[in-house]
């Protein structure tokens, strides 16, 4: 088993799925609900997530390659 911070296993996730039309797959577009990576909608002002996937990829929104927010589910 790979061990890792992986997004998947954060307790931080906020998982959407959505059947993609095409291919007939269920796809995950998960969302990561962190208190310090949540913004706000400038229209709405409802609270607006990154998706996991960018919260990793950019350091600037905290988390980063390395999963400096991951906190394992209990």
């Amino acid at each position: 088993m790979q061990q890792g911070k992986f997004c998947i296993d954060c307790k931080h996730i906020k998982k959407r799925s959505v059947l993609d039309r095409f291919f007939g797959a269920k796809i995950e577009f998960s969302k990561c609900a962190h208190p310090d990576i949540e913004k706000r909608h400038p229209v709405t002002g409802k609270s607006d997530f990154v998706y996991c996937s960018v919260a990793r990829e950019f350091n600037s929104y905290n988390c980063g390659k390395d999963g400096k927010l991951f906190e394992a589910k209990v």
